[in-house]
């Protein structure tokens, strides 16, 4: 999901407010399609979106070639990460149709964002505990489960137990208590995951060595 993200912030490339999507134009789906709402409203680095994926028999070209019948010239297609992204605007919304092949069908991901009308003022990563040197990329919030959650991804060049050990007694002087992990974070470890509650409060955490020698910490919250 992170790609349709990034995919949308590459393809608009201008400063976004903040605005309530009130009403959300709909995309069809091409034929003989599976769909499903991943969520319904949704604020992703401050920008108020939906998403929703398929599933369909038909090639990622077929699949171009349907909007381009339905769109016309009023689209762009762009490759990234290794995947094929249709974008239109409609209207206050952009569109992004995110296609990538699976094996001989096609797996889609629509995300739906309201432009807002001004510029954003919106911190990444704010309110959460950060280690020194540390980038935000990523600041979802999800308002549509039972209880508000938020995924927040981040990176740094320390290593992934320098990092467990910097949540691990930040987090505990804070009152967090550790859970069961899978198995114990050591020095030479190129992922390691950590689980912390308080109350009916959550914070699951996996720090991943990348191939550049950063690390990258996903934070799930809830």
């Amino acid at each position: 999901m992170k790609t349709v993200f990034l995919a949308l912030a590459a393809i608009i490339g201008c400063a976004l407010a903040p605005a309530l999507a009130a009403s959300w134009p709909e995309v069809v789906l091409p034929p003989d399609s599976r769909g499903e709402l991943v969520s319904g409203h949704m604020k992703n680095n401050g920008l108020d979106m939906r998403v929703s994926r398929f599933d369909t028999p038909l090639s990622v070209d077929e699949i171009v070639e349907f909007y381009r019948g339905r769109w016309g010239d009023q689209h762009v297609v762009d490759q990234f990460d290794g995947k094929t992204i249709v974008g239109r605007a409609q209207g206050k919304h952009y569109v992004t149709v995110e296609l990538e092949p699976k094996g001989g069908a096609t797996s889609g991901t629509i995300g739906i964002m309201k432009m807002p009308e001004g510029r954003i003022d919106y911190v990444l990563g704010e309110g959460f505990l950060q280690p020194p040197g540390t980038e935000v990329f990523n600041d979802i919030r999800y308002y549509d489960t039972p209880r508000e959650t938020r995924t927040i991804g981040m990176r740094n060049m320390q290593t992934p137990y320098a990092n467990f050990e910097f949540y691990s007694l930040r987090l505990r002087a804070r009152d967090w208590q550790r859970e069961q992990d899978e198995g114990s974070c050591q020095r030479i470890h190129a992922r390691c995951v950590a689980n912390f509650s308080k109350g009916k409060e959550k914070i699951a955490l996996t720090m991943t060595r990348a191939a550049d020698f950063s690390t990258v910490i996903v934070a799930n919250i809830e």
